[in-house]
């Protein structure tokens, strides 16, 4: 498992963080949920590009002019501690625009991963990615070397070769340093509401920046383009503005499948909370709803707010997910009923248990109360829990074992690691609540009956 260290990010002083299956964070408002979440999807978004292996020009140039080359693997593998700490600078380096925020905003905030504990495996390693050919250059993997080799005629020690063959090596070795460590991110933000009311009109900042031009070409007058840029683009985070991209782009995105269509484990959960289901449309996203007896569609943005709250996961699961991938919600319990809370947290243990990672934060106590049910139901023998899958409409993949499970709080500037056992997760500030408002409605009661 990676940990992320946290230091000065927002309200965060420091905290460590290490991901699981399933990573639960509770808290209170603005306590630095949203920024520790949107830190580690940026960070597992791009942790590729800040990476390039030492000498790489000259291996490249090696491969073009001798047709193959060997790189010790032991040596290979001693690069991994000095490649997290490259990656790591700088993806500090440019913090502050994963807020988009200016610089000196993040000036002293730092995001490290650590994976301290993982081991490169080399026999999963050599049965996994021991070998591959692109038609120009392939690669192979035995216990004492990587083996790069020329297997087509068009790369020559050109500029072009050149680049070619360092993007290759510079990937395979990545790949290699950090299979099964760095998972692919998908980010569903609390801004969900607004990208799918108003995702059409994000497209109007294009339509607003040719009037302005044709209006100052016409008057004649001087202009400054990044003023207007900067008048008429609005600026989003990193996450934000790839959820955008993800629901503008969704005419290309359904041509895909997920892994769980292509394997028969499609989620009909959401249609059936929802009553009705979710189609990408010529221009505009649609609702479907089951409510008259032949149907009706609607426009997205015409859906309630639980309707358009889960559309993006609809459509992830339905279209781009992939089994390895680390799923990030920000309360997913948004504009739910507490039943469809629960059916949530269930249909995300399930995800987890098909090999998607979860990670979530949260306000609700519906939500850790099942996931809580569905712990202990994975130490309750075969027979009777079969028998309590049965009764309450589980399914036998929503059991979720406890060592699946890390959950935190934020707190004073940092993060409490919270206690998960075979009983569940104990988030303190949920049970302090709970246990006040119950002190309070036993003494109003107690008062009107005196």
């Amino acid at each position: 498992m990676v940990t992320f260290e946290f230091k000065s990010l927002g309200s965060i002083k420091k905290a460590n963080l290490q991901l699981a299956p399933l990573t639960v964070i509770a808290g209170a408002n603005n306590s630095g949920k949203t920024y520790l979440t949107y830190a580690v999807y940026s960070y597992l978004k791009n942790w590729a590009v800040y990476f390039s292996y030492p000498g790489l020009q000259s291996l490249a140039k090696k491969l073009l002019s001798e047709k193959s080359i060997k790189i010790p693997l032991d040596e290979l593998l001693e690069q991994r501690p000095a490649a997290l700490a490259t990656i790591s600078e700088r993806f500090n380096e440019q913090i502050h625009n994963v807020f988009g925020a200016p610089e000196s905003t993040f000036e002293s905030a730092t995001v490290n991963a650590n994976v301290e504990g993982e081991p490169l495996d080399v026999e999963k390693l050599l049965l996994s990615v021991s070998s591959a050919d692109t038609g120009r250059i392939s690669f192979s993997i035995d216990r004492e070397f990587l083996t790069f080799a020329l297997t087509g005629e068009e790369l020559g020690l050109n500029p072009r070769g050149i680049f070619s063959a360092r993007r290759f090596i510079n990937s395979t070795i990545l790949n290699i340093l950090f299979k099964d460590i760095f998972p692919r991110p998908f980010i569903i933000t609390s801004e969900r509401m607004g990208v799918s009311l108003f995702y059409k009109e994000l497209d109007s900042h294009r339509n607003v920046l040719v009037d302005q031009l044709l209006k100052t070409v016409k008057s004649g007058t001087a202009f400054d383009p990044f003023e207007m840029l900067e008048e008429v683009v609005s600026r989003y985070s990193e996450p934000v503005a790839d959820h955008i991209a993800f629901t503008r782009g969704l005419e290309t995105a359904k041509k895909g499948k997920s892994f769980l269509e292509r394997d028969g484990k499609g989620f009909s959960d959401i249609e059936e909370m929802m009553g009705g289901t979710y189609r990408v449309g010529d221009s505009e996203l649609l609702f479907k709803s089951k409510a008259r007896k032949n149907g009706y569609s609607i426009p997205l943005y015409m859906g309630s707010g639980a309707v358009r709250s889960l559309s993006d996961l609809f459509f992830y699961l339905k279209y781009v997910c992939q089994e390895g991938d680390v799923l990030l919600i920000d309360e997913p319990e948004s504009h739910l009923s507490p039943g469809n809370q629960i059916l949530v947290a269930r249909m995300l243990c399930r995800l987890v248990n098909y090999g998607v990672q979860v990670l979530i934060t949260t306000h609700s106590d519906y939500i850790i109360k099942e996931i809580n049910n569905l712990v202990m139901l994975s130490s309750v023998g075969s027979e009777r829990q079969a028998q309590l899958i049965n009764k309450f409409g589980y399914n036998p993949y929503d059991v979720l074992s406890c060592d699946k499970v890390k959950a935190y709080v934020t707190k004073s500037g940092g993060l409490e690691a919270c206690y998960v056992c075979d009983r569940g997760i104990t988030v303190p500030p949920f049970d302090q609540a709970i246990d006040q408002i119950n002190a309070a409605a036993d003494e109003i009661e107690y008062a009107l009956e005196s």
